[in-house]
């Protein structure tokens, strides 16, 4: 197994301007904005940005929700490699340095939590798996010393003991962690609360 090397990450989502259909829908902006056409709807949008105005003209369609209703979603208005992606989305987003907005593939976004380190949690799984283990093995043993030597059985479940002892500090040391960055996170909302 070989290591994979990261050097340039994608941008992610939650640093980036974007827009909703929900948003859009809950302030009444589908109500009287909208041109209607062909199928499609258009709609044109122009946004402020630090004093630049950018538009775009972006396209959006409906679909029935279950209970009843529309649901609206936007057509993506990026061109990517001489195609229009035209992929149904919810949001769009404007990346940092970019002139229209886009869905999160053409833009080439992705979400923090799948940059995210998930290692602490893949070593409680692996204790987990070996308790498990340990436990079956546990109940296969009939004998501990065969001819004056271990059996392969006992040999294997001291093992797995000593991996769990060694896995301990790691996965509870990243629970402190955790804990201390939980902490801090409902401080730091409940100041800005008050």
């Amino acid at each position: 197994m070989g290591v994979r090397y990261y050097i340039n990450k994608k941008a992610m989502v939650e640093d980036c301007l974007s827009i909703d259909t929900f948003w859009l829908r809950k302030n009444d902006y589908f109500a009287g904005n909208a041109f209607w056409g062909n199928g499609k709807e258009n709609m044109s949008l122009t946004i402020s940005i630090s004093g630049t105005d950018r538009s775009c003209k972006v396209h959006f369609v409906t679909t029935p929700c279950n209970y009843g209703g529309i649901r609206y979603w936007f057509l993506c208005p990026l061109i990517k490699n001489g195609v229009l992606c035209g992929r149904r989305v919810a949001r769009l987003y404007l990346p940092f340095g970019a002139n229209y907005f886009g869905c999160r593939h053409c833009c080439d976004l992705t979400y923090r939590l799948r940059q995210a380190n998930h290692k602490p949690y893949v070593k409680l799984g692996k204790m987990i798996y070996l308790g498990a283990k340990m436990k079956e093995l546990q109940k296969e043993m009939k004998r501990i010393i065969y001819r004056g030597k271990l059996t392969k059985k006992c040999c294997r479940y001291l093992s797995y003991k000593d991996k769990i002892e060694a896995l301990v500090p790691l996965v509870e040391q990243k629970n402190e962690q955790f804990t201390l960055n939980l902490k801090n996170r409902i401080m730091s909302s409940q100041s800005k609360v008050q």
